[in-house]
């Protein structure tokens, strides 16, 4: 995505493919060449010289983060206590770490994905790799011992179909395939696999027809011991542990099978479908195809964004004003803040200001696995969470980060500018009134409205789209919520 949340900490793709980072680096998952806590953005400088501007996507665990290059390489830093940055060692990463280029079978990477302590790469021809920890068989690899290194799920298990989105919780995976079926494996209890029961999975296993209903599913989320799905409809599935609120359904009860929020007649969005939506580790985010955004679940520290640190059991529409009425297309949940992405390319964060280190954490010395509190606990020291601003105070609604802190006013989410005859030959393409309207005057006039030459500089310059619905009604801010190239019309 083009801005992530881990535990303590957040993480940014600028339009101009730089990453930024911020919040708790105890464990170096901020990639800056030290374990050092910054309390807002700051330009990660690691990756080669041939990447610099070329990110696409991040992906953010607990304390370790993922990179997506725009040829489909990958970079990963941060802890690395259960091998999660795919390595082949326990040792941490300061800073962005190209992994091999032999990895994943040759094959490019199209979205990556990191839970508490394990990572998922989805490649371009639809294959899954998976790599850390697996003592609840969350790699998906038959057995529960973990893996320092990508190692592949066999392709059979996906019964042919191409996989095309991937999503980690804490301890279990899920992915979705073109076709709009999906499979999940790793801890089963709660309900957060879907099927039914509490067992564990060490392998995927399709979500059959009776769980979803033969919706077509085009992306999923994953949570700590949650997860959700949005169908072509824009109907919003949820299943797993429910205990404060986060699945939405009016109650605080586990669902062990996807269940619909809303109903044909009722929906809880004001009648609008989904667009995406994100898990935070007891909370949720949803983000409508009219660009408004809802959140429901555990509002400790005001993680939901509602003026107010009260739960929800059912979905709260976050006030637009608060975004100066723009359209939300993009967001992300962490422990306790969340973070979203306007249309227009503005970051808003919110919830906790400062790190919550009062726990005990695996420490940053590798293959040494002792257990002990982080270094800024020890000092009793204050340590800025993930929201950015400059100072370390709770946010309660949403606040836009200053756009001078953002690279000298740089928007957020993977975009640039085209030449007026590019511009305009994709709002044809990809506008249905524009596109109508110019084809028919087209017919009328007796000739193309696009030249081929055009239409052939256009196709070369777009990059990848989702595959199916998704892909269908992809705009600017679709392209900013998956961090792919896109442009601006």
């Amino acid at each position: 995505m083009s801005a992530v949340c881990g535990k303590n900490f957040s993480a940014a793709v600028t339009e101009h493919g730089e990453v930024l980072g911020w919040g708790q680096g105890d464990f170096a998952q901020l990639g800056l060449g030290s374990a050092e806590h910054q309390q807002q953005p700051v330009l990660v400088r690691g990756f080669a010289p041939r990447d610099r501007g070329r990110i696409l996507m991040l992906a953010a665990g607990e304390y370790h983060q993922a990179a997506l290059v725009e040829d489909g390489r990958v970079y990963t830093w941060g802890g690395n206590a259960n091998g999660q940055l795919g390595h082949d060692d326990e040792q941490p990463r300061l800073q962005p770490t190209m992994l091999g280029c032999g990895l994943f079978g040759g094959a490019p990477v199209s979205i990556v994905a990191c839970g508490t302590a394990h990572t998922m790469a989805v490649t371009l021809e639809g294959g899954v790799w998976t790599c850390g920890r697996n003592a609840d068989g969350q790699l998906g690899l038959g057995g529960r011992v973990y893996t320092p290194v990508f190692t592949r799920v066999a392709a059979e298990r996906f019964g042919g179909d191409r996989i095309v989105m991937g999503a980690c919780g804490d301890k279990h995976s899920a992915v979705a395939s073109a076709e709009g079926r999906v499979w999940t494996w790793g801890a089963g209890r709660s309900g957060r696999l879907g099927h039914g029961d509490e067992a564990d999975m060490l392998v995927p296993v399709v979500l059959g027809q009776e769980q979803l209903a033969t919706r077509r599913i085009v992306t999923v989320a994953a949570g700590n011991a949650h997860t959700v799905a949005v169908d072509n409809d824009g109907v919003l599935m949820v299943w797993g542990e429910g205990t404060v609120g986060q699945l939405g359904l009016g109650d605080l009860d586990n669902r062990l099978e996807p269940t619909r929020l809303g109903s044909d007649l009722k929906s809880h969005f004001d009648g609008s479908g989904v667009a995406t939506a994100s898990c935070g580790s007891h909370h949720t985010l949803v983000v409508t195809l009219e660009g408004s955004l809802w959140s429901f679940g555990e509002g400790q520290c005001g993680r939901l964004g509602l003026n107010d640190d009260l739960s929800r059991l059912v979905p709260v529409l976050v006030d637009p004003h608060h975004f100066n009425n723009a359209r939300i297309i993009s967001t992300a949940a962490g422990f306790l803040h969340s973070l979203a992405v306007t249309e227009d390319g503005a970051l808003y964060t919110w919830g906790k200001g400062a790190a919550d280190v009062s726990v005990w954490a695996w420490g940053m010395g590798g293959s040494y696995h002792t257990c002990a509190l982080t270094a800024s606990a020890a000092r009793g020291s204050q340590v800025p969470g993930g929201l950015g601003h400059a100072d370390l105070v709770d946010r309660l609604v949403p606040t836009l980060l200053p756009p001078q802190t953002l690279l000298d006013g740089a928007r957020i989410g993977r975009c640039h500018g085209l030449p007026e005859d590019h511009a305009l030959a994709v709002a044809m393409g990809t506008h249905a009134r524009l596109g109508a309207a110019a084809s028919e005057v087209g017919r009328e006039c007796g000739y193309l409205m696009m030249p081929v030459d055009l239409v052939r500089r256009v196709v070369e310059a777009c990059a990848w789209r989702p595959e199916g619905e998704a892909g269908k009604r992809i705009e600017e801010g679709a392209v900013r919520l998956i961090g792919h190239r896109g442009f601006r019309v």
